[in-house]
């Protein structure tokens, strides 16, 4: 998405003209995750925590049951920008299968200890949503920040934007 309405606010603008505004012209960044479940946490024989950085399409994946104890083990990989965008264009199935392949790569030990179990969620196939986090352009921020935190009598609004 790329935004290029521009709402003028003045002194008498309302909280809920400043909201309208930042809705009209704050963009949302393209993210998809794909998470998958391993019969136990191989990484960890390794000595390692499940982060993950690599040059490949989904960019980054990490182990979100590193601060429970489970057996199996859950690999989360995090994809943005244009990957995502592609990503998004892909059935939940496809999408997993491309993704897990990604991540054969960087842990072939992995692939055996791979169970049937996964999830994936395209935030730009979100009717609601459409986009996986905030990118605010200059001088967006300090511009509605304040009406994001402050919401109205019936609205409040919640992530990494507020």
């Amino acid at each position: 998405m790329n935004h290029k309405i521009l709402v003028p606010l003045d002194a008498s603008a309302t909280a809920a003209d400043v909201l309208a505004a930042a809705i009209a012209e704050v963009d949302l960044g393209q993210a998809a995750k794909v998470v998958t479940q391993y019969q136990s946490r191989f990484w960890e024989k390794q000595g390692l925590d499940g982060f993950t950085v690599s040059d490949l399409p989904f960019g980054i994946a990490w182990s979100p049951t590193d601060s429970y104890a489970s057996t199996p083990g859950l690999l989360a990989q995090f994809i943005t920008g244009t990957p995502a965008r592609d990503a998004a264009k892909l059935d939940d199935a496809a999408r997993i299968s491309a993704f897990q392949g990604q991540l054969d790569q960087v842990y072939p030990e992995g692939v055996a200890e791979k169970t049937s179990h996964a999830a994936t969620m395209a935030w730009a196939n979100e009717p609601f949503t459409g986009g996986g986090y905030t990118v605010f352009h200059p001088g967006q921020f300090a511009r509605f920040w304040p009406a994001f935190r402050a919401g109205t009598k019936h609205l409040r609004f919640a992530g990494e934007h507020t």
